[in-house]
């Protein structure tokens, strides 16, 4: 045989590596790679063959390519990035495992995972979460996947970032302000048990409540008159995490022309806090809850 005689020259390697890979024979590629010995092969066509490997999710061509040349003469970081967009979850294992991270671009390739989630399988972020030295990303990439997934209502891959990431570096205030905004897009003023709000309830079960500006987000609902989302709040959070007079100003709002107009009043947002929590001296309120009864009183 060919491969077996001393008539074993590069450039029939090379050339049938090509055709083997062409026509997609993993067989007749894993043959002439275990052939091979000190038998020179030309830098594109051990591309060619690793790029092969990948795409056929075969770990075991990518590994004996790996294991034989200078990682330094592929495109590391185009190859584990495209690996990531294609959810290659062998062929990324080998590569976590084989290769020099210094020359993968970890956040392309974690910005890319995320990117296709969920069209990739959970195990390929998994993988790339667990293995990866967090030291070596850019945070603002991944507070950006964060805030968008938020926005999005992308609750797994939201999961999987507030499990894997120090939640202090996350920007959680801004993540919660962007699940609000999501439910308020969505309208969802009927009944909170739905899955517009599901990112709010994750969030504030998973995340230490006071890194997500529960301040803000009451006196946002207040003045967005967000009856729904006031009401989960006092059932679900440490009230002591919001200003209660504060939120109750936000309700009544600001009439500078002080006409008395009922449209700048939310009376149920109003009468809700003055039950649930106004449990101090209300003094400072007498003026404005006096103007709320003239208005209340006014003829429609």
């Amino acid at each position: 045989m060919l491969l077996e005689s001393d008539a074993h020259l590069s450039i029939h390697i090379n050339t049938a590596l090509q055709d083997a890979c062409r026509f997609n024979r993993i067989d007749i590629i894993k043959v002439l790679l275990q052939s091979l010995g000190s038998t020179p092969i030309n830098i594109p066509t051990v591309t060619y063959v690793l790029n092969k490997g990948i795409e056929f999710n075969r770990p075991d061509i990518a590994k004996h390519v790996l294991d034989k040349y200078d990682h330094s003469l592929f495109d590391m970081k185009g190859i584990f990035t495209e690996a990531c967009y294609n959810g290659k979850f062998e062929i990324l294992g080998s590569l976590i495992s084989l290769v020099d991270h210094k020359l993968l671009d970890m956040n392309k390739a974690i910005y890319a995972a995320f990117d296709k989630s969920p069209n990739i399988s959970l195990q390929v972020i998994e993988l790339l979460v667990t293995h990866i030295d967090h030291s070596s990303l850019d945070m603002a990439t991944i507070r950006e996947i964060l805030h968008r997934a938020c926005r999005n209502n992308e609750i797994n891959k939201i999961k999987n970032l507030v499990a894997h990431f120090d939640n202090l570096t996350l920007d959680m205030k801004t993540a919660m302000n962007n699940a609000y905004r999501y439910f308020c897009s969505k309208k969802s003023l009927f009944s909170y048990k739905n899955e517009d709000l599901r990112i709010m309830e994750f969030l504030a079960g998973a995340v230490d409540n006071t890194l997500l500006g529960i301040d803000s987000l009451m006196n946002d609902a207040c003045r967005d008159e967000n009856l729904l989302v006031v009401q989960w709040l006092v059932e679900n959070v440490d009230n002591t995490l919001f200003d209660v007079k504060t939120a109750i100003d936000c309700a009544i709002g600001e009439d500078k022309e002080d006409d008395d107009d009922s449209e700048f009043f939310n009376f149920e947002i109003i009468d809700f806090l003055l039950k649930r929590l106004v449990t101090e001296d209300v003094l400072p309120y007498i003026t404005k809850i006096h103007r709320l009864m003239r208005v209340a009183l006014l003829p429609l």
